[in-house]
C-alpha cells in the first residue's frame, strides 16, 4: 500500500513546451530577447499519441493514448536583455483507459499555466555566440484527474493535465550565429515537481 497522502497529487503528462517569444525555433529557444515593450501573441496546435503507458505483465493500454492540445501564448519584452511571457495549455481533445474501471473516457481540460522570464547573458549579434537562462514556474491550473481514478479503490497516484501543485524549473540557452547564415541553438532544462507514482512508473523531476 503507498501513503494515502500519494492520492491527491498528480503528475501532468503535456510534455510539449513551444518556445513562446521571438525565437527562430518551435520548441528550443535562442538566447535573443524581444526589444522593450515589442510583443509576440499566438496559438500552437499540437497531438500527441501515448504520452502516458505502464506495463504491468505486458502492455494492456495506454493510460492517457491520445492528447489534442492548443497552446495560447503571449511575451513582452521589458528591456533590452530580459523578457516575460506566459503559456497556457488546453487539452482541447483526449483519450485514455481509466484502470479503476477498465473502461475509455474522453476529456476537454485546461493545462497548468507557465510563466516565464528570459534574461540575455551574452549577446549573440555582438559576439556571435549567446548564452541566456530562463526561469519559470507552472501554475496549478491544470485538470490532474483526468482518467478519474478513485483513490478509495486504487492506491496509485493520478495523471492528468496538471501537476495539482507548483512546479518550476529553469534552462539554460546556447547559440551561435555562424555567418549570419545559420543559427545553431540547444537549451539544458530542468523542471522540478513532486513525485508521483503511477502504478509502476515514477513521475518527478526531470532534466
Amino acid at each position: 500500500m503507498l501513503p494515502a497522502s500519494l492520492f491527491a497529487q498528480s503528475a501532468s503528462v503535456i510534455t510539449f513546451q513551444p518556445a513562446i517569444d521571438d525565437s527562430r525555433y518551435l520548441s528550443i529557444y535562442g538566447s535573443q530577447t524581444l526589444q522593450p515593450w515589442q510583443f509576440r501573441s499566438g496559438f500552437y496546435l499540437n497531438y500527441a499519441t501515448n504520452p502516458l503507458e505502464v506495463g504491468l505483465t505486458t502492455r494492456r493500454a495506454g493510460l492517457v493514448e491520445k492528447l489534442v492540445v492548443g497552446d495560447f501564448f503571449g511575451s513582452v519584452g521589458l528591456t533590452d536583455w530580459m523578457e516575460a511571457g506566459f503559456d497556457l495549455p488546453v487539452v482541447l481533445w483526449g483519450s485514455g483507459t481509466n484502470f479503476t474501471t477498465g473502461q475509455g473516457s474522453s476529456f476537454t481540460v485546461l493545462g497548468d499555466l507557465r510563466l516565464e522570464t528570459k534574461f540575455r547573458l551574452v549577446d549573440a549579434d555582438r559576439y556571435g555566440v549567446g548564452v541566456a537562462i530562463l526561469p519559470y514556474v507552472l501554475i496549478p491550473t491544470g485538470d490532474g484527474n483526468l482518467l478519474n481514478v478513485n483513490p478509495a479503490t486504487s492506491d496509485i497516484g493520478r495523471v492528468g493535465a496538471g501537476n495539482d501543485s507548483f512546479a518550476g524549473g529553469g534552462t539554460l540557452i546556447a547559440d551561435v550565429d555562424i555567418y549570419h547564415r545559420v543559427q545553431v541553438a540547444a537549451n539544458f532544462g530542468f523542471l522540478a515537481r513532486r513525485r508521483v507514482t503511477v502504478f509502476n512508473a515514477d513521475l518527478g523531476h526531470q532534466f
